[in-house]
């Protein structure tokens, strides 16, 4: 159901590029970790967003999910990576709609909760 969520609110195009993002991969902003994490808000839509993969994708290296992964500090900055310790619900993401908070529910925000 997450991912759903996830697809839905992102229109199936990458929430970082804007491009079409059939077969792209959801994107864990705090990383589950070895063997995975039981802190619920791991597996939460505000955790994820659906980010292009392979050569045809944005910066044609590889797409967005490759970026992050190889750009860890711009990615924290940006909110696209969320350190261990902290909510990804409340801690913001530049994507293509500008800067916002995920909801659980499927959701941008640009408001900050509460």
């Amino acid at each position: 159901m997450t991912r759903e969520l996830i697809i839905e609110r992102a229109g199936q195009c990458c929430e970082r590029c804007y491009r079409y993002a059939r077969g792209g991969s959801i994107h864990h902003r705090r990383p589950r970790g070895m063997g995975g994490s039981r802190r619920p808000e791991t597996n939460a839509a505000s955790n994820g967003v659906l980010l292009c993969d392979g050569p045809a994708a944005a910066d044609g290296q590889g797409g967005c999910h490759r970026w992050v992964e190889n750009h860890r500090t711009e990615a924290l900055e940006l909110g696209l990576l969320v350190p261990q310790g902290h909510n990804p619900r409340t801690t913001p993401v530049q994507l293509h709609v500008g800067l916002v908070y995920l909801t659980d529910d499927g959701m941008y925000e640009h408001e900050e909760p509460t």
